[in-house]
């Protein structure tokens, strides 16, 4: 979606984005690079 991150281990900017789309879709994200690589995993408990 090319939003960008403030701090990248902690994403809260495209939290944001995708609650506005479906609440539950921020509880399975994956935040990845241009080149596909994984730059953080998020749990939530």
């Amino acid at each position: 979606m090319g939003t960008k991150l403030a701090v990248p281990d902690q994403p809260l900017e495209i939290l944001r984005t995708l609650h506005s789309f479906d609440p539950c879709l921020a509880c399975s994200t994956h935040v990845i690079d241009n080149h596909g690589g994984e730059l953080v995993r998020v749990q939530v408990r």
